[in-house]
């Protein structure tokens, strides 16, 4: 393992740790093991969100489907990247759809995003939804 942090890293290390923020972390966590918190009918809930922003953002939204709980939206980036960049795109389409609670975790090409209102957030019953946007070629 690579014990640089970025390039140039000459100091090697951080300044302090997170534990700031933790809190809020470890509540969202410990949410996502609650029996039923995540929605019905995400396709319903999310994909005009996530139809809309796609456009704003330059991107192609060329497939979707329910595996499960979770809704696995394909979005492609056909021509010239975004002006904004990839990256930075599918952080503009998760905008769209993100509750007070969110998580996104990417793995290379895969954005796997859980997001959802927790206990005290709103007036509305807690409840979440779980998005995997996957990258892919243009059609």
């Amino acid at each position: 393992m690579n014990d640089r942090r970025w390039d140039p890293d000459p100091r090697g290390h951080g300044v302090a740790d997170a534990g700031a923020l933790a809190a809020g972390v470890l509540e969202l966590a410990g949410t996502l093991a609650v029996e039923d918190w995540i929605a019905e009918e995400p396709e319903a809930h999310l994909l005009p969100h996530i139809r809309s922003a796609c456009e704003r953002a330059g991107l192609e939204l060329v497939g979707h489907e329910l595996e499960g709980a979770v809704l696995v939206v394909r979005v492609a980036s056909p021509g010239e990247p975004p002006e904004c960049g990839v990256h930075e795109a599918v952080f503009r389409v998760v905008g769209s759809f993100a509750e007070s609670a969110t998580s996104v975790r990417q793995r290379g090409r895969t954005y796997e995003v859980v997001t959802g209102l927790l206990d005290g957030d709103t007036v509305f019953k807690s409840h979440g939804h779980m998005v995997r946007i996957e990258l892919v070629a243009p059609e």
